[in-house]
């Protein structure tokens, strides 16, 4: 009797693992995916710049250290005309909707302003211990590598709902 309690039960667990549903790879929208890609990307940044912290480095000279090590993978023969539409495309890419506007654009000096980024860290702040004046004095500095390496001056700067850059090319 017990084998057969025994022999019923295991019938029961069985069918119940094999009835559970699989496990399929999610259909994401393309807009969905970008979203929660800029989402982690925000608390990557959050993140690293809290550890930073701890480590006694500002936000500022944290992005200097990210700079000097990023600038070596922009393409340095493209000059200012590359490091403008570098700037430009992934300002692009860190927007879910179109937000860019070129207010002078000439060969010596470009400004445009884009809608804001990390904007999950503007709205939270502070997130993982970071503003978001930390999180953009980091990319001040980040960025400021990458132009001086370049052959450009960069200045940004921000408001409410806008950042502002400004890319001078160097003489």
């Amino acid at each position: 009797m017990k084998k057969l309690i025994l022999l019923v039960a295991a019938i029961f667990l069985t069918m119940g693992l094999y009835a559970q549903e699989k496990f399929i790879v999610p259909e994401v929208p393309v807009a969905q995916k970008h979203q929660t890609m800029l989402f982690q990307f925000d608390a990557m940044l959050a993140v690293g710049i809290n550890y930073a912290k701890t480590q006694g480095l500002t936000a500022a000279e944290y992005g200097s250290f990210i700079g000097e090590q990023f600038k070596y993978s922009w393409n340095k023969e493209a000059g200012f005309e590359g490091f403008v539409r570098a700037m430009l495309y992934n300002a692009s890419c860190f927007l879910v909707d179109p937000g860019i506007e070129i207010s002078t654009n000439t060969a010596e000096k470009v400004k445009f302003k884009t809608r804001l980024w990390v904007t999950s860290i503007k709205a939270n702040e502070p997130v993982f211990g970071v503003t978001y004046k930390e999180c953009f004095d980091f990319f001040n500095a980040m960025t400021s590598k990458i132009a001086d390496y370049m052959g450009a001056d960069y200045d940004g700067s921000y408001d409410d709902d806008w950042m502002y850059f400004t890319l001078t090319k160097k003489n």
